[in-house]
């Protein structure tokens, strides 16, 4: 029964990072299948998906770090870490890189001068959990105080400002702190407070009916000169609540769907190629810079440009965001899957990824 349990959350883990990553892939997908026919910012959907899809991943990153810091010694948890985030980091980057400027530009001088360094803050999210991993491994092992260890969370802030892509490091920072705590207290929290996240279902539609294009992190940011410092106060709260809310939200309904998914053999299926890409999900995020955020809008347009003359599928929203944008997000999923599995076959995935 126990072993059973514990398939069973591995599984819910790998459904919704796979869930998580075919957001992100499908948010893509509207915004760069766009092509400036629309502000893709004001679509619903990308609405819903930017709320919180990101803020989900940092939250299950936070939560399963938990796993590391009771199993590792400081010193093999933070060199396990940092190769295992720091290589993916460089080699991707290297191949991001070859692909969008060696290989669609003929730039091949360029990389020869290293010019491809600069692009090394595009893996943003993974710089976010590195930082955070650091501070939170630091502050789980060395002091005994829990003060001490709070003093050092806080001030962890300035730490992960050390690191590229800040603001998106000090946003980011909250969930994961928020999913190693959960890990570190869940069987001691008590039934009615869990019970709290069945709210979510009528808070985050509520909140997201007052999400507006400044809300973004990426259209405003955690500092910006255009609001006076009480509506950025604002601005940050609400963004930061929204995630942590919509992100319970996912998590409540995705753990219904793994409760009908035991009962009826389509879902058992769907569930299990979900989790497959799930599992496979930091890889996926890696090569996405380049196969989709840099490729997807060039052939695109070019289909829209040369062979159809205009934007067609963004002249009817709904089969735009519901049919065209979320097949070709399934078929990044899957087609990279399987580039993923090539690449492990041929034993070149354990170079890039060290795993």
């Amino acid at each position: 029964m126990q072993h059973k349990q514990i398939y069973e959350s591995r599984l819910y883990l790998d459904i919704v990072k796979g869930i998580a990553i075919f957001l992100m892939l499908w948010g893509h997908c509207i915004q760069y299948c766009a092509l400036n026919s629309f502000d893709f910012f004001e679509n619903p959907v990308f609405k819903f998906i930017y709320s919180f899809h990101m803020p989900l991943f940092m939250l299950i990153s936070g939560y399963l770090y938990a796993s590391s810091c009771q199993k590792r010694e400081l010193r093999a948890l933070l060199i396990h870490r940092t190769q295992g985030l720091l290589q993916p980091i460089v080699f991707c980057t290297i191949i991001n890189y070859i692909m969008t400027n060696v290989v669609a530009k003929r730039h091949f001088l360029n990389f020869l001068n290293a010019e491809w360094l600069s692009d090394i803050k595009s893996l943003w999210f993974l710089w976010s959990v590195l930082a955070a991993s650091i501070i939170v491994g630091v502050a789980y092992k060395i002091p005994k105080r829990r003060i001490t260890q709070l003093l050092l969370i806080v001030f962890g802030l300035i730490f992960v400002c050390l690191f590229p892509n800040i603001e998106m490091n000090v946003f980011m920072y909250p969930y994961f702190i928020l999913g190693f705590i959960f890990a570190c207290v869940k069987d001691r929290i008590p039934i009615f407070l869990k019970n709290l996240k069945y709210f979510s279902l009528v808070i985050f539609p509520v909140m997201m009916f007052f999400f507006r294009k400044r809300d973004y992190i990426y259209t405003t940011g955690i500092i910006s000169k255009e609001y006076d410092i009480y509506t950025l106060i604002g601005i940050n709260l609400y963004r930061w609540v929204i995630g942590i809310v919509g992100s319970i939200f996912a998590l409540v309904i995705l753990e219904w769907f793994l409760i009908v998914m035991k009962k009826a053999k389509p879902f058992e299926l769907l569930g299990y190629a979900i989790s497959r890409i799930g599992q496979k999900s930091l890889q996926i995020y890696c090569f996405s810079v380049s196969l989709l955020s840099f490729f997807l809008p060039k052939l695109y347009g070019a289909f829209c440009e040369k062979i159809v003359g205009q934007n067609i599928f963004a002249k009817n929203m709904f089969l735009y965001n519901f049919i065209f944008t979320p097949l070709i997000a399934i078929c990044y999923a899957f087609g990279l899957y399987y580039l993923i599995k090539l690449l492990e076959k041929v034993k070149i995935s354990k170079v890039i990824f060290g795993r």
